[in-house]
């Protein structure tokens, strides 16, 4: 008879295990949480934390979500995987579904991760560039692209590169929506990565002005504009993805972490032109586009579209942006800002963050620090007024 492994072993030994066996590569939190549902998790004793972080934005309709549940239990009665030698049928129906809510694209690659679409628009990047004679790859500072060599190549942040170079030489990184910056971008310029609306960095939407101005640049030389929608895709801000906002349309998108409904998977979307970029064996992968994920993926699009769940997500977004005001408010001196972008949110402190997730614990809330000094929140898009309200009063007992 099997052991469930929530009974396999003690959280001491679960925690002792971690520390000995494991790379220390994780700051790892003291809640080991034993299931979870809807937008809470909890641990062994039973308490119930409300989760904000959502597994870094995976887990957009929350904790065994019953449809998804549904979804890839009949999907992996059928067949859990299939090479990309054959056509899948759960891929074809999610394809076709992204699609629809993306017209500004007409081709599909799955990966099985956000960074391995960054990969694979990376070596797109390298086919397009040497057929127009280009060199440059621009990204920009706080930006965060994934941490395989490549994708690091594009991330910004020393901490991540300490240690790893040497990287792509082709790349230059500008500052994050800075007009002056842009001047930077000339005919030599291949592609340009962009997050519109910066995750890792603190929640940081470009401005309308540097949108205007990158999309001049983009008419006049001519370059690849990749949009990173990674963390801020996939209803996230209210829309599809989050350059939907803006007139500014991309020629590649990536997107992973809440399309595969808590599995993994990413992909890699394009335009119609730059599919002869790959013929059959010039790219490949073994997970991506695994049926069982797609299937779950299918259920989140389902929700986004045929449940109105962009439409909640706006009108929720409203409600957490005024939370946080809020909270501002409630604790003077100890926010210097916030910002929300639907159900982005961060709070700005005016001193160091990374306390702050553990001493959430005490009062049932999982929260996450970045960027030194921001709280950043990434709740469920199923969250409603009642939880945000809970949020709210919980992060001022914290703060204060």
């Amino acid at each position: 008879m099997s052991v469930k492994l929530s009974e396999a072993l003690s959280k001491a030994e679960l925690q002792n295990s971690e520390k000995t066996e494991f790379f220390q590569t994780y700051k790892r939190s003291s809640l080991i949480p034993v299931r979870g549902e809807g937008v809470y998790l909890y641990d062994e004793e039973g308490n119930s934390y409300l989760d904000l972080v959502s597994g870094l934005g995976v887990n957009a309709l929350g904790h065994a979500h019953p449809e998804i549940i549904e979804a890839v239990t009949d999907q992996y009665s059928r067949f859990s995987h299939l090479s990309n030698g054959f056509i899948n049928t759960p891929q074809v129906v999610l394809a076709g579904q992204i699609l629809k809510a993306a017209p500004e694209v007409q081709r599909v690659f799955f990966t099985n991760s956000g960074t391995e679409a960054v990969e694979g628009t990376i070596k797109l990047v390298r086919r397009w560039a040497k057929k127009h004679n280009k060199e440059d790859i621009i990204a920009f500072s706080k930006g965060f692209h994934g941490r395989s060599l490549g994708a690091l190549s594009l991330t910004y942040k020393q901490a991540y590169r300490d240690g790893y170079g040497p990287f792509m030489p082709e790349v230059k990184h500008l500052q994050f929506d800075s007009l002056k910056d842009l001047t930077g971008i000339t005919e030599k310029t291949a592609a340009v990565f962009l997050e519109f609306v910066q995750g890792e960095g603190g929640i940081r939407p470009i401005s309308c002005e540097f949108a205007d101005e990158l999309d001049r640049l983009h008419k006049k030389y001519g370059f690849l504009l990749i949009a990173d929608e990674i963390q801020a895709g996939v209803g996230r801000t209210g829309q599809f993805f989050s350059y939907q906002w803006y007139t500014l349309k991309p020629d590649l998108v990536v997107c992973a972490k809440p399309i595969g409904g808590g599995l993994p998977l990413g992909v890699i979307l394009g335009k119609e032109p730059l599919s002869e970029l790959w013929e059959p064996g010039s790219h490949g992968t073994t997970f991506g586009g695994n049926p069982v994920a797609c299937a779950a993926g299918s259920v989140v699009m389902n929700w986004l579209f045929e449940q109105n769940g962009l439409s909640h997500v706006k009108t929720t977004g409203n409600l957490f942006l005024e939370a946080l005001k809020q909270i501002r408010e409630q604790v003077p001196g100890k926010v210097k800002s916030v910002r929300a972008f639907g159900l982005m949110g961060a709070l700005e402190l005016n001193e160091d963050s990374s306390g702050y997730p553990s001493k959430a614990l005490s009062e049932g809330l999982i929260i996450n620090s970045t960027d030194s000094t921001v709280i950043r929140l990434l709740p469920p898009l199923i969250i409603t007024d009642i939880e945000i309200n809970e949020m709210k009063e919980k992060l001022i007992r914290i703060l204060k």
